[in-house]
């Protein structure tokens, strides 16, 4: 087991904890269109005596990334 998001160790556990935090805002340049801006992060603190068996790459870490998001999408109207 290296690595954490392997097909099989894809799931949370009820000792596992994730922090989420979504930022959006919208601005409207002109009657018909409109920017919408999207952000976004998730960190996830597992339970080592679940995840323990994974590789670490650091020194209380698992094999595992935080994920961010970030779009922009415009909106044209007509």
């Amino acid at each position: 087991m290296t690595d954490f998001n392997a097909p099989l160790g894809t799931y949370l556990t009820t000792s596992d904890t994730g922090f989420v935090l979504n930022l959006n805002s919208t601005y409207k340049s002109a009657k018909n269109q409109d920017f919408v801006l999207e952000l976004g992060y998730i960190h996830l603190w597992l339970d080592k005596d679940v995840w323990g068996g994974y590789q670490k790459i650091s020194d209380d870490s698992l094999n595992y990334r935080e994920a961010w998001k970030m779009t922009l999408t415009i909106l044209y109207s007509f």
